[in-house]
């Protein structure tokens, strides 16, 4: 509070921290609080509920009391035997609150019903930004600019249906045309890629080619067209000469192999014949005629014992002895049956490569002369579109001329009309502005609902130079706190 009451019960404010009076309410010892940063004030000493109807004041209370006169300022008021102080009570008898925290609606109630003639001022600043407010000004403005444009189209009516089908035949025209623009565009771009394709057309052919071999999936659809006029039978038969030269490679290269394997067998030489040295268990008993037994311990005498098989009897009665001798076996012939095998597959790869060349150059000429028709036959198409758009176009032109005239039409008749409406544009638009001016259309997000219960004026201080008068459930007024205050003081 503000005032206390001396010894002599006279009103004073402090003038220094630790000074002592009494509460006029309960005539409880207070102590006053005079420091550098909040207004000087008293507080009673201890906890002391004088007034349940009192909140802690904060420095908004005490600057919202320190505009009124200072007889003006907590002011206690007697009803039925109770008492309590009242913020400001003008001298006209109206009570002010201001309330800081929040209060609930039957608290509400029963101050007013006390005070009787009151109004409140809320502190909304902790809570303003859940105020949406919007200007009836700017609401209204905006419904007479409506209805300011509907009578101004009303002028235009009778051309109005004629505009729309000329404007429905104009855009479907116009999309037509863009939608050709994007056609021509994309085949455009199809011609440039086929072109780059015809450009390195060895490197497109060669890659298409060996995808049709390994049966690898072709991603390249711009060029599918061109591939599917290929003869079926001679891909096939490309694919399959490529694969008889696979094979053939393959024989060959177990041949070299065989024959290598043979090469690092040790040599044995019997009268000038070689034999290859050779573990018993890998010799077929079915060639024992050209398999000798060398009995070990002799292999490198001057005479070596040698067996020389008869029949496969004799060949597989020794394998009870096999620890006592070396085995080898004559694969002359053999050898030479591998080399000459070697040469004839080469000999048919040759012929097989020359087939897949000459296959393969009929295959990329067909490829070549197929891409070329292929962008023959695009290019045809973008010039009979570009045709078409610039019929199209020469119809968009016509119809433009044609909106032109209408428009020119619609003018005159405007102008006609236009004077007075607009004179009774600006009256009402002046009218708007007197009865509206400060009011707000509003409502709050989480909003205080106890506040709705009070029956008397409240103004809502956001912090700024004016308060937000409630006018009813869904309306305030701007009102700025200098004439609020010139109001209530009377000036």
């Amino acid at each position: 509070m503000k005032f206390a009451l001396d010894e002599n019960k006279r009103r004073i404010k402090p003038t220094k921290s630790g000074q002592k009076a009494f509460c006029p309410l309960c005539d409880g010892l207070v102590i006053g609080k005079c420091g550098e940063i909040y207004e000087w004030h008293w507080q009673h000493k201890g906890f002391r509920d004088c007034d349940s109807w009192n909140e802690t004041e904060t420095e908004w209370h005490l600057n919202w009391k320190s505009k009124f006169p200072e007889n003006w300022q907590e002011i206690i008021i007697e009803n039925d035997n109770e008492k309590h102080i009242a913020d400001i009570k003008t001298k006209k008898g109206l009570v002010i609150e201001f309330q800081n925290s929040n209060i609930s609606s039957s608290t509400i109630k029963i101050r007013e019903n006390f005070y009787q003639d009151m109004i409140w001022v809320v502190n909304a600043i902790g809570f303003k930004n859940n105020l949406k407010c919007k200007s009836l000004v700017s609401t209204n403005l905006k419904e007479l600019g409506i209805n300011q444009n509907q009578l101004l189209n009303s002028v235009n009516e009778l051309y109005t249906r004629e505009l729309k089908t000329l404007s429905e035949e104009y855009k479907e025209i116009s999309e037509d045309v863009d939608n050709l623009l994007d056609k021509v565009k994309l085949k455009q771009n199809k011609v440039n890629r086929l072109k780059e394709r015809e450009v390195n057309f060895i490197e497109f052919s060669d890659s298409i080619i060996k995808k049709w071999i390994k049966d690898a999936y072709i991603d390249d659809y711009e060029t599918d067209e061109i591939r599917r006029k290929i003869d079926l039978v001679d891909k096939t038969n490309l694919k399959n000469i490529r694969n008889n030269i696979h094979k053939l490679q393959d024989i060959i290269l177990k041949n070299e192999e065989k024959l290598k394997a043979i090469n690092n067998l040790e040599n044995y030489d019997l009268e000038g014949i070689i034999y290859k040295i050779v573990p018993y268990n890998k010799i077929s008993s079915t060639s024992f005629y050209k398999t000798i037994a060398i009995l070990k311990e002799s292999k490198n005498s001057l005479f070596p014992k040698i067996i020389q098989f008869k029949n496969e009897m004799e060949f597989k009665r020794i394998s009870s002895k096999i620890e006592q001798y070396e085995f080898a076996i004559n694969l002359t012939i053999y050898t030479d049956e591998l080399q000459k095998d070697t040469e004839i597959n080469n000999q048919k790869i040759i012929f097989f490569e020359n087939s897949f060349s000459i296959l393969k150059d009929k295959i990329s000429n067909e490829l070549y002369l197929n891409l070329k028709n292929l962008i023959k036959e695009i290019t045809k198409e973008i010039n009979d579109i570009k045709i078409i758009i610039s019929n199209l176009k020469d119809k968009l032109k016509n119809l433009e001329d044609e909106k032109l005239q209408i428009f020119k039409n619609q003018k005159i008749e405007q102008d006609k009309s236009y004077k007075k409406l607009e004179k009774d544009y600006i009256d009402k638009k002046f009218q708007i502005m007197k009865d509206y001016k400060g009011i707000y259309k509003f409502h709050w997000k989480n909003e205080r609902k106890s506040w709705k219960e009070s029956n008397c004026t409240i103004y809502f201080d956001i912090g700024e130079s004016y308060l937000l008068k409630r006018i009813d459930e869904d309306r305030l007024k701007k009102i700025e706190i200098k004439d609020f205050m010139n109001f209530h003081l009377g000036n």
